[in-house]
């Protein structure tokens, strides 16, 4: 596990796909077990979005079927992934005689098409405040902050989903007792540097990155911004240094019904690798 220190505005209906399917990943034979079962979802995801909303660009596929070099990434699909129905499976196949290992990754999950969200910007930042130290690769003891950026007035809220299937309320922070944060259109927010504090909250969580199981921690990491005010989910405190979760389920049930029922909320995840120190 990552251990951490420190009303609804609705607009129209957006319609809710239900994707499923499998996808081959080809990992290199220098990839970790680890880091192969979780790009070959992240490539199912993405391709399943492609075959069901389109792309904006003109072709997609493969460079060749024996590689399997998936050319899209999520920022080139018209969909986008909003929560698992069931937990992804992913099987080894086969190694092949160069040393790439095949798996079969499984996904089911619910989408929707890209419509009026707000195109706001988000970026995840290692040991510094400033966009050149921008990073989702994390050593045990590294600061982490995030950054944003929104055309528009609205609300955030931050989420870290671990391994073991928690998803941490990062924003508001824990200090913050109506359960939002309203942010300014066209000022920039760095998140968890008190130094950098914009809000109203003068208490602020700092976050430092641990590694768990002494080895590699593979997270995500959700930001959420609508220019409509939302209710985040009922969660509960667990300790005095972590801060307040819930389970991955309930989570994704909340960011699936409220995407549904507000199409200018987004979000932007980040896959985030935490390493032991040596």
């Amino acid at each position: 596990m990552l251990s951490l220190f420190f009303s609804l505005g609705m607009a129209a209906q957006t319609e809710i796909s239900e994707l499923e399917g499998e996808y081959l990943y080809y990992a290199d034979k220098y990839m970790s077990e680890k880091d192969a079962r979780f790009e070959a979802v992240n490539y199912a995801r993405v391709q399943k979005l492609a075959e069901a909303f389109g792309t904006i660009v003109d072709n997609y596929g493969y460079e060749d079927s024996r590689e399997h070099a998936f050319l899209l990434s999520s920022n080139e699909v018209k969909g986008e992934w909003i929560a698992d129905i069931e937990e992804p499976r992913v099987e080894w196949i086969e190694r092949q005689a160069d040393g790439i290992n095949v798996y079969k990754a499984r996904v089911h999950f619910k989408a929707r098409p890209i419509g009026n969200s707000v195109n706001f910007r988000s970026t995840v930042l290692r040991n510094g405040v400033e966009e050149k130290f921008e990073s989702s690769q994390f050593k045990t003891g590294d600061d982490m902050y995030v950054s944003f950026e929104s055309p528009v007035d609205g609300y955030i809220a931050i989420y870290l989903v671990d391994e073991s299937h928690n998803a941490f309320r990062l924003l508001p922070y824990q200090a913050d007792g109506d359960g939002e944060q309203p942010v300014k259109g066209g000022r920039r927010y760095v998140f968890f540097a008190p130094k950098e504090n914009k809000t109203d909250v003068r208490e602020v969580d700092e976050l430092y990155m641990t590694c768990a199981n002494g080895v590699i921690e593979l997270n995500r990491l959700y930001v959420i911004f609508s220019p409509n005010r939302f209710t985040i989910e009922n969660d509960r405190k667990e300790g005095e240094v972590l801060p307040r979760q819930l389970k991955q389920k309930d989570f994704n049930q909340w960011l699936s019904r409220s995407m549904s029922r507000d199409e200018r909320m987004g979000r932007i995840i980040t896959n985030l690798r935490i390493e032991a120190k040596e």
